[in-house]
């Protein structure tokens, strides 16, 4: 049973007779009860075809829609005819994390889409497409150093550095004053104030620089996740999504549901896409 992605609910558009069914939530066990001929399949096809443990081509023929046929073949790039979202496990959530360099609270939904041309769209709908932090987190790391700064004694040789270093933290923290978010932009003025401040001829026991010195990097941290593209730009991203996707069984003869070869396959698959 497969932990890293779980399907929490899923959207067809464009496929067949389903022009767009809107979200379906999915759970454990799901059922879809209509009359023959309602629509059902085509809603279970294309969650199938989204990655098909076996089979499941999609073909233009069959899973074009009739009345639009000839407008989605000369189409270069074809609509997304099914588009799911799963939630993340803790591991996998982790890589993620690691390697966009985005919070892991914000990587707990992915969202899997596919076209009918077979080519994978992904993306992250908890991330924000403008990129911040909240202003608080930049005070408060400023504060902290200006509170650690202030138990240090200065040495006389940089007495005129240490005011320095104080009046670029004090300008750095009031520049704040009124803003609840910062972005790329306003992180960047503020480490530009820091920067101001030039330590390379510091002396080498320095208490002061050192503090001042690990608060520039991390701000220099933050500004470099907030300057990085939103990660449904990322190939690799999506290289280690498709990796963990879930795969799909589809069953229209039911008899095949006796055969203690096929019985297995499908409770395993089942389990992998819905758990």
């Amino acid at each position: 049973m497969s932990k890293s992605m779980r399907l929490v609910r899923f959207r067809v558009r464009n496929f067949r007779s389903v022009e767009d069914s809107n979200w379906i939530d999915v759970d454990s066990v799901t059922a879809l009860i209509g009359a023959n001929e309602s629509g059902k399949s085509n809603l279970l096809l294309p969650l199938w075809k989204l990655n098909p443990a076996q089979d499941g081509e999609i073909s233009p023929t069959s899973d074009f829609p009739r009345k639009r046929f000839s407008e989605f073949r000369a189409m270069t790039t074809k609509p997304i005819f099914i588009e799911a979202d799963f939630t993340v496990g803790e591991l996998l959530k982790k890589r993620l994390s690691r390697e966009s360099n985005i919070p892991p609270e914000q990587l707990v939904v992915v969202r899997v889409m596919r076209r009918l041309d077979g080519e994978f769209e992904i993306d992250f709908p908890n991330v924000p497409d403008n990129r911040s932090i909240k202003s608080e987190v930049i005070q408060q790391e400023i504060a902290d150093a200006q509170s650690e700064i202030s138990t240090k004694t200065p040495l006389k040789s940089e007495v005129d550095l240490a005011t320095g270093i104080n009046d670029a933290l004090k300008d750095a923290y009031e520049s704040l004053h009124g803003s609840d978010n910062c972005g790329l932009e306003t992180t960047s003025e503020v480490l530009k104030r820091l920067s101001s401040v030039e330590t390379s001829g510091a002396p080498k026991t320095s208490s002061i620089v050192p503090i001042f010195e690990r608060l520039r990097r991390k701000l220099s941290s933050i500004r470099d996740s907030l300057s990085q593209p939103h990660p449904r730009h990322s190939s690799d991203l999506q290289e280690v999504i498709i990796q963990h996707l879930p795969s799909f069984v589809y069953y229209s003869n039911y008899g095949n549901l006796d055969s203690e070869i096929y019985l297995p396959h499908v409770i395993e698959n089942l389990s992998r896409a819905l758990h």
